[in-house]
Order: C-alpha cells, then sequence, then structure tokens
C-alpha cells in the first residue's frame, strides 16, 4: 500500500501530469498512488471514506467559481479527513488570494498552476505526505497513551501498582521511539542504562 494523493480537478491533463511527476516519489519505503476525483461531490465522497489520503490537491473553480474552497470548508466543518493536508492548486490566484486562503481554509500549501514546476509539486507532495505521517503518528501515539491511562484506572491500586507503573513506562518509551523512528538514540536503550 502506497501514500494515497488525490487530485481534485476538473482538468485531466493536471492528473496526468501529477502521474508522471510523482512516479518514483517514495516516502518511508513507500511509493504514491495517484487518485483523481474531477468534482468536489466525487471528492468529498472519497475523503468521507477513505481516511488513508494523505494529500489533496484541490482546484478552486470546478463545476463553480468556488467549488475547491467550498469543498474543504465543508470537510472542516464536518470534521472529516481531518489528518489529510490540503494544499490548493489555481489557476485563478484571483479568486483565492494565497495569504488570506491560507489562514481561513486552513491549508498546508498554495500552487500557483501558471507559474507551477514539477520541483514544486514533487516538494510540496513529500512535504505533505511527511505531515501526514507524523501527524497520524502522534494520533497513534496518543491512543497508546490514553489507553495506558484506562488500563492504569482499571487496576487494582493494591496489587497492581508495580505493574502499572510498568505497563506506563512501556507505552511513554513506546510513544518516543514512535516520535523518533529512525534515530540512533532512543528512549529505550536510555531507560535500560538507568
Amino acid at each position: 500500500m502506497g501514500w494515497k494523493v488525490l487530485f481534485i480537478d476538473d482538468e485531466v491533463d493536471v492528473v496526468e501530469v501529477a502521474r508522471l511527476t510523482l512516479d518514483g516519489l517514495r516516502y518511508r519505503g513507500q511509493a504514491v498512488e495517484v487518485l483523481w476525483a474531477n468534482s468536489a461531490k466525487a471528492a468529498l465522497k472519497l475523503l468521507t471514506n477513505d481516511e488513508e489520503i494523505a494529500v489533496a490537491f484541490v482546484d478552486v473553480s470546478m463545476e463553480k467559481e468556488n467549488s475547491g474552497l467550498d469543498l474543504i470548508r465543508k470537510i472542516r466543518d464536518q470534521n472529516v479527513a481531518w489528518r489529510t493536508r490540503f494544499i490548493l492548486l489555481t489557476g485563478q490566484t484571483s479568486l483565492a488570494p494565497e495569504a488570506s486562503s491560507t489562514v481561513h481554509y486552513d491549508l498546508d500549501g498554495y500552487l500557483d498552476k501558471a507559474t507551477l514546476t514539477s520541483e514544486r509539486l514533487f516538494a510540496a507532495t513529500y512535504s505533505g505526505i511527511r505531515t501526514y505521517d507524523l501527524v497520524s503518528r502522534l494520533d497513534k501515539s496518543r491512543n497508546s497513551v490514553l489507553q495506558a491511562v484506562t488500563t492504569l484506572s482499571e487496576l487494582d491500586a493494591q496489587n497492581g501498582v508495580a505493574r502499572t507503573l510498568r505497563s506506563v513506562i512501556s507505552e511513554l518509551i513506546n510513544v518516543g521511539d514512535e516520535l523518533v523512528p529512525d534515530a540512533s538514540w532512543s528512549w529505550q536503550s536510555e531507560s535500560k542504562k538507568a
């Protein structure tokens, strides 16, 4: 399974160029899988049903002048695809000025089709995947810590204190290792020295 990158654009040429540009891109050993939705409605369905879409490039104008912006607003309001990184991809910068759109729609990037290069698309995709991966790993670690806290509260206070402490320490070590997976230093190796 690869990193899913969704292009939401009514121009098929944009998607074909993206496929060629991103062919061979790998992050943490996984390739990129390019998906396409040619309308805001199709994109909303995909994003609602697939939580594994890492990055979505959204065109501003599709069915309507602001279809892409309306889609992002709806996604933010419904709290779906919250880990997905959204990058505006537009040929009409006057409809969505970069600074205000980035802040107002909580975007991770903004690309003007008129000045878009293969290098910019590659870099934006790579950064988006990296951020999605970090957010996903943080969420997984948060869930592990919450599970450890739940387990702690369920254990018998008199008989389970030592076991509980070992469980909490183990979960915290896993959180540290998850956040720094490629580092030569690990929290686990430091805890064994102590």
